[in-house]
């Protein structure tokens, strides 16, 4: 009775779209009305449906029903030239098949976003975890369905990149020597195995969101799945996190797994030494010369803004400097909390299974290695330092009137200045921080982004400073990879970036 009454409903509201498209000619009134009608009849999502009804019962129909430009669009990781040839691998017994999903997570009841009082309150007792309102999670901890959501994008990216390995052609067979086949073929397997265990263990630590949102009210004594900031963080974290309530924290920013990857290689591999020497190193090295340790009084205070996986604040730390980092992508954020308040051990990862192109050798993009090198969680404890982490817009937290608003010795950009909405509001939120005879020291180029209003060059950039009072001590040309050193791709991120100091000048 429900199928008849369905099908009923559809025949209505077939044979009312179709008067309604008759009576487009005869006004412009009606032609309006009509487009209502159409729109409250939800005409789009009718068609959506009825294109996904053609592909996938596409044996039924003749190919032409079908736009080659259609299916191209939506099915780009099929290599094939004409609208039959789609029909034929998406006919139900065709020997070719789409690549398999990931499984998607089931959806679960979002809560309500977090108080002022409540964040505050779990920030305050976090590592306590007596009150029931500690359960609360911080705002910027991104959830178990989150994190699922974005390595199921990543897993499928890499099983389309890879589909036709998989579905070889008898051609194609003939011609690529078996072993090659089977090496691919293994090494891939492992890839995928290896990045799942890592995966796992990144968020095992994380509450489920059955843990993290049901009860929170209820007597402690009563609970039958306990949940506090203690079982989810050290009682002494390494890192402070803190994010204040309407402070944008951006989760498309580098909001990628792949993303995740490629800077753990850089910043956390033994083999990526090289590149980190070349672009930490000098800075690290010129706040030394600049900010020396003399032990007597507290210890300069060092800001770096878009610190991504905080391995130069890390540096900076062990030297011995009051550090304070921030960053805008919730992912990264989310990492920099594991490596440092969680993560005890090495974990194995292949951080470059995703890149299929520009490959010298297989070996390449099927790099096997541990991650952290280094443990900043036993390190930091050992030497008894902590440093702090702002979560959100750089300018919004740090401007005068910012939350996290304070005075620093030191202000390090690097690969930074050029990131943002606006030049020009980095240049003065830098100045409003910096201490009189405070420096700031920067490393990196002037690749803006597309929609930046005003593209400065560094002539330009530093006559703005200049023109604030401060004084340039020095301005080098310095040549840096960003990600892999030259030789291991047929093609690398390069730069030649400047390399620059400038003291804010004191009042008289």
């Amino acid at each position: 009775a429900n199928s008849g009454q369905r099908n009923t409903a559809n025949r209505s509201r077939q044979t009312t779209v179709q008067n309604s498209l008759l009576s487009l000619h005869s006004s412009p009134t009606t032609a309006a009305m009509c487009a209502s009608r159409l729109l409250h009849l939800r005409l789009a999502q009718w068609l959506c449906i009825s294109c996904l009804l053609i592909v996938q019962d596409a044996h039924s129909f003749s190919p032409s029903h079908v736009p080659l430009w259609w299916l191209k669009q939506r099915l780009p990781h099929l290599s094939v030239r004409s609208t039959s040839e789609y029909m034929d691998v998406l006919r139900p017994n065709s020997a070719s098949r789409l690549p398999d999903q990931a499984p998607t997570p089931p959806p679960i009841k979002v809560p309500g976003p977090l108080t002022k009082e409540a964040s505050e309150h779990w920030l305050a007792s976090r590592g306590e975890g007596d009150a029931p309102e500690s359960r609360i999670p911080p705002s910027w901890l991104l959830s178990r369905s989150e994190w699922h959501l974005l390595f199921n994008k990543y897993h499928n990216s890499m099983r389309a990149e890879g589909w036709g390995f998989e579905h070889l052609t008898a051609r194609e067979r003939s011609l690529l020597p078996d072993n090659l086949q089977r090496e691919r073929s293994d090494k891939a397997a492992e890839a995928s195995a290896v990045n799942v265990d890592f995966f796992t263990q990144l968020i095992e630590h994380i509450p489920t969101e059955d843990q993290l949102y049901s009860n929170l009210n209820r007597r402690k004594e009563d609970e039958a799945e306990p949940w506090s900031a203690a079982a989810y963080s050290p009682p002494a974290p390494v890192v402070d996190i803190f994010h204040p309530p309407g402070i944008k924290l951006d989760k498309q920013h580098y909001a990628t797994f792949g993303s995740i990857c490629l800077h753990l290689f850089r910043d956390w591999s033994e083999e990526a030494a090289d590149v980190r020497n070349e672009v930490y190193g000098p800075i690290v090295e010129q706040v030394k010369r600049r900010f020396p340790i003399t032990g007597n009084g507290p210890p300069p205070r060092v800001l770096v803004p878009g610190a991504a996986l905080s391995r130069l604040a890390f540096e900076l730390m062990m030297a011995g400097y009051d550090v304070e980092c921030n960053e805008y992508s919730a992912l990264f954020v989310n990492v920099v909390d594991f490596l440092f308040n969680v993560c005890t051990e090495p974990m194995s990862i292949f951080p470059l299974a995703h890149l299929f192109a520009d490959n010298r050798h297989l070996a390449t993009q099927y790099t096997k290695l541990q991650v952290p090198a280094r443990m900043p969680l036993a390190e930091a404890r050992a030497a008894g330092r902590r440093m702090r982490l702002s979560a959100g817009d750089f300018v919004e937290l740090y401007k005068s009137s910012g939350p996290a608003h304070r005075k620093f010795d030191c202000v390090v950009t690097c690969f930074f200045i050029d990131t943002g909405d606006h030049v020009l509001d980095y240049v003065e939120t830098i100045d409003d921080v910096l201490e009189e005879g405070g420096e700031w020291i920067n490393l990196g180029p002037l690749a803006y982004d597309g929609s930046v209003r005003l593209k400065l060059s560094w002539e330009e950039l530093q006559a703005v400073w200049e023109g604030l009072g401060y004084r340039f001590d020095s301005v080098t040309q310095m040549y840096s990879a960003y990600y892999l050193q030259p030789g291991v791709k047929l093609s690398t991120e390069q730069f030649d970036s400047v390399f620059s100091t400038a003291v804010k000048p004191r009042s008289h």
